[in-house]
């Protein structure tokens, strides 16, 4: 019996659909607008699906790839540019997983650890919490930020202990 050699094709790039020369990309917006796909927008759904893939090795990968990198901003640039929670809750734990430093960011993460969705907040509190935050300045200006979230926040009872650990 004679078995049919598999064809293995090798893996695509898809580097070439962004040469403008040659293809239109485009992204369908849920209210049905289109609009031209960046490289950038490309870059960024890849970094979300390596950390939200559930594969432990993509993940590291994604995360050495940043803490090699080294730049908060662009990270910052792809939580910004999010909707979906899940992944907005991915890149902020992407923050403190590949260690960077968010000296500047602070009141950006304090922001989000004010957030109405619970793992949202979760990793940003994280986010926080591993920060060195020596500065009695910047503190102040967390409590602050932290202090304008309502009552009935999710993270009511950890965003009170981040409060009173700032303010030792």
């Amino acid at each position: 019996m004679d078995k049919k050699p598999e064809n293995k094709a090798p893996e695509e790039t898809t580097e070439k659909y962004f040469n403008e020369e040659e293809y239109i990309t485009a992204v369908v917006l849920p209210d049905g607008t289109v609009k031209p796909a960046t490289k950038k927008e490309h870059e960024l759904e890849e970094l979300v699906n390596l950390l939200t893939s559930g594969e432990r090795e993509h993940k590291d990968a994604a995360l050495d790839l940043l803490k090699n990198e080294g730049s908060i901003a662009t990270l910052i640039e792809a939580i910004n540019q999010t909707e979906n929670k899940t992944h907005k809750a991915a890149l902020i734990a992407a923050c403190w997983e590949s260690g960077l430093d968010i000296k500047g960011q602070e009141s950006f993460f304090a922001t989000l650890a004010t957030d109405a969705d619970i793992f949202i907040s979760l990793e940003a509190i994280t986010v926080l919490d591993s920060a060195d935050l020596s500065e009695a300045a910047v503190r102040n200006a967390i409590i602050a930020i932290l202090s304008k979230a309502t009552a009935k926040h999710p993270n009511e009872a950890m965003l009170t202990d981040l409060k009173e650990r700032l303010a030792e």
